[in-house]
């Protein structure tokens, strides 16, 4: 015996209640994407690692098992498994770098770690995928050198060879990110 396949439908009883739906959907994926790059900018790792890509999956997964069981847990396999891994996929994008971010930090119990750097050199031009950043060298010879995006003012105020004081915390999740940091401008 075979399984008829039913797709799910959302009826609503009036046409209105449809689009005040679609509306409050929309305005609903526009606040978490909000949240979500509020977050990587509040929260900026040092760096993007491996560890952050195992978050991501380990999101996607719990997302499309929590699917699987509990929003369609009758069907077809295959139906089930493709809205289950689509609805994991939306939902890590929706929410998962963002709460990466966040969760590695706030979790974060340790001592900053203060580090200074020299302004290398500086990109403040911005834009809706570019955010103004400054290149960093660090004093000290053994460290690694840093990108740090910070606002377009304080990055028009720089100028290459300013000091700034970086605050370095390891993470929760063993993602470095940048707790605090201070620009000191030089004297001209």
């Amino acid at each position: 015996m075979t399984e008829r396949y039913r797709p799910i439908f959302i009826r609503f009883r009036k046409g209105w209640q449809g689009w005040a739906f679609a509306l409050i959907a929309f305005a609903a994926f526009l606040v978490l994407e909000r949240w979500n790059f509020g977050m990587m900018r509040r929260y900026q790792l040092v760096k993007i690692d491996g560890r952050l890509g195992v978050g991501l999956l380990l999101c996607l997964v719990v997302t499309a098992t929590l699917c699987w069981v509990y929003v369609w847990p009758t069907g077809r396999v295959s139906w089930r498994l493709k809205s289950s891994l689509s609805a994991g996929a939306a939902l890590t994008m929706l929410a998962g770098v963002g709460g990466y971010h966040q969760l590695n930090a706030v979790l974060d119990s340790t001592r900053p770690e203060p580090r200074t750097f020299v302004i290398e050199s500086l990109n403040c031009w911005s834009g809706r995928r570019h955010r103004p950043r400054l290149s960093l060298r660090p004093t000290d010879p053994i460290a690694t050198g840093l990108t740090l995006e910070l606002p377009a003012r304080e990055c028009r105020s720089s100028l290459p060879g300013d000091t700034v004081f970086v605050e370095l915390k390891p993470g929760f999740f063993g993602s470095a990110w940048v707790a605090r940091y201070t620009v000191v401008h030089r004297k001209h």
